[in-house]
């Protein structure tokens, strides 16, 4: 029979209830069944929040020989830009026949933020027959089709994909953003209908810091928020903030997902808190070839963060800043 809070564990997590997550795994860190488990979900919990350092204190190289905690050590060098090394973890789990097609679609990615778009393609190409991973390598193909410039081929493969009845909504939500950066990107987006846009959509199309501010205030101002993830001062002046944030941009490298461009920046002063820590790193999402900002959030890096990697040039796209 399974410790009650395993299941506790995974809910709370679900739901996005990280402090509950946090307390549940560190209550299994002594139930030698499920050490293993706690370790990989507290790793995974803190990268959700945005503490990468406390993340980077549960992971080991001793955890090397555990599938479960290699996949989220592999995630938090993804996160902070030291992508060779994430590289060489999922392929570690490239032996493991449950992790070898999350291992394979993971080192795709990779590739394509090293801008190794060939080596990404032949990845991806070859997940295409898998059907559990098919709609999953075809999106991330057209990504790279748009880093590429080819916007016209990225909007036939696009049109091209077969839509079951039961699609599940995030995947048509995805479908609907990615078709909408990409006229973005050729200046044809009033050849859409705008109306009942979800909110990422309507930061592409109507970049207005007032709803940007309140999205802000809403997810990432209060201390007591469930989730546990890093807030703002109080008495941020985001516009302000924002101004900054957008001068800066071009100075970060960007990784990307779902033609969205995450990158980290190192501000000369702090600007919130993660975990009881005031911090000057500022986690930002905008839509790629723009200063659209999606979202923006206090994180925490280790020592171990690429600064190096983070502060190199970024890839221009057509049509962008």
């Amino acid at each position: 029979m399974e410790n009650s809070n395993y299941y506790q564990v995974l809910q709370a997590i679900k739901t996005s209830d990280f402090k509950t997550a946090k307390a549940l795994c560190f209550n299994l860190l002594n139930d030698t069944k499920y050490h293993n488990f706690a370790v990989a979900n507290l790793i995974y919990i803190n990268l959700l929040c945005g503490n990468y350092r406390r993340a980077r204190e549960f992971s080991r190289e001793d955890f090397l020989n555990i599938p479960l905690i290699i996949s989220k050590m592999a995630l938090l060098e993804q996160l902070e830009f030291n992508y060779k090394r994430a590289i060489e973890y999922w392929k570690i789990l490239l032996n493991e026949e449950i992790y070898q097609k999350e291992a394979l679609l993971n080192i795709s990615r990779l590739y394509i933020n090293m801008g190794e778009y060939n080596i990404a393609t032949c990845i991806l190409e070859s997940l295409r027959y898998d059907s559990n991973y098919q709609d999953i390598a075809t999106l991330n193909l057209i990504e790279i089709y748009v880093l590429e410039g080819k916007y016209e081929y990225a909007l036939k493969v696009l049109n091209n994909i077969e839509i079951s009845d039961n699609a599940p909504k995030e995947y048509l939500a995805n479908l609907k953003r990615i078709r909408y950066i990409i006229l973005n990107c050729q200046n044809k987006l009033n050849q859409l209908d705008t109306k009942d846009l979800e909110y990422n959509v309507s930061r592409l199309l109507e970049n207005n810091e007032d709803n940007l501010i309140k999205h802000l205030q809403e997810k990432h101002l209060s201390s007591n928020d469930k989730r546990g993830v890093g807030y703002f001062f109080k008495d941020t002046d985001f516009h302000e903030l924002i101004e900054n944030v957008k001068k800066e941009l071009v100075n970060y490298q960007a990784s990307y997902l779902r033609l969205s461009e995450r990158r980290i920046m190192e501000l000369p002063f702090e600007v919130g808190v993660v975990d009881t820590i005031r911090t000057s790193n500022l986690g930002v999402i905008n839509f790629i070839g723009t200063d659209n900002i999606i979202t923006m959030y206090p994180v925490l890096v280790s020592n171990e963060f690429d600064i190096e990697n983070n502060r190199s040039k970024l890839l221009k796209i057509n049509g962008g800043f």
